[in-house]
C-alpha cells in the first residue's frame, strides 16, 4: 500500500530525525563548555596582561632610578678622575720642588765649598 509505506518511510525518517536531534544538545553543552573554556582562557590572557603591563611599569619605574644611580656612579667616577689627576699634578709638582731642592743644596754646598777657609 502506497500510503502505508509512505508512513513507514515518515516514521524512519521521524526515527533518524529524532537520533540526529538527541546529540544536539549534546553538542550546544559541549559548544556551551567550550564557550566557558575559551571565556576562561581570555580571562587568564587579560589577568596576565594585566600583570605584564603592571611589571612593566614598575621595571619603568625602577629603570628610572637606575638610570640616576648611573648619573650618580658617572658624576662620582668623574669627580675621582679629577681627584685623581690633581693629585697626579701635586706628585709632580713635589718631584719638581724636590729636583729644584735638590739642584739648589748641590749649588749651595758647592759654592760653600769655594768659599770655605777650611780646606
Amino acid at each position: 500500500m502506497p500510503g502505508h509505506r509512505i508512513e513507514t518511510v515518515a516514521y524512519g525518517i521521524g526515527v533518524v530525525a529524532r537520533s540526529v536531534a538527541v546529540p544536539a544538545p549534546g553538542i550546544d553543552t559541549a559548544a556551551h563548555g567550550s564557550c566557558q573554556v575559551t571565556q576562561g582562557i581570555d580571562t587568564v590572557a587579560c589577568r596576565v596582561g594585566v600583570a605584564a603591563h603592571r611589571i612593566g611599569r614598575v621595571a619603568c619605574g625602577v629603570a628610572v632610578p637606575a638610570h640616576c644611580i648611573d648619573t650618580v656612579a658617572h658624576d662620582t667616577g668623574m669627580v675621582v678622575q679629577g681627584i685623581d689627576t690633581v693629585a697626579r699634578c701635586i706628585r709632580i709638582m713635589a718631584h719638581s720642588i724636590g729636583v729644584l731642592a735638590a739642584v739648589r743644596t748641590i749649588h749651595t754646598g758647592t759654592a760653600a765649598e769655594q768659599t770655605s777657609p777650611v780646606r
